[in-house]
């Protein structure tokens, strides 16, 4: 069974580059700014993103 849902995107306000990405293909994805507590991108409400370099990500699972 397949459904279309449309996909509902919200991109973190510190994000500038993922907005350019997503601008240069605005005929196709369609998202709006605001600024998140939780994640850097959040998708219909269900999936949370949190992006990170490599060494800020070991940073945050190392215990220090």
């Amino acid at each position: 069974m397949t459904t279309n849902k449309q996909l509902y995107i919200i991109l973190d306000t510190r994000e500038r580059k993922l907005m350019d990405i997503f601008d240069k293909k605005s005929e196709t994805i369609s998202y709006k700014v605001e600024q998140l507590d939780v994640a850097d991108i959040i998708i219909n409400d269900e999936v949370a993103i949190e992006r990170k370099e490599g060494n800020d990500f070991i940073s945050s699972i190392i215990d220090n």
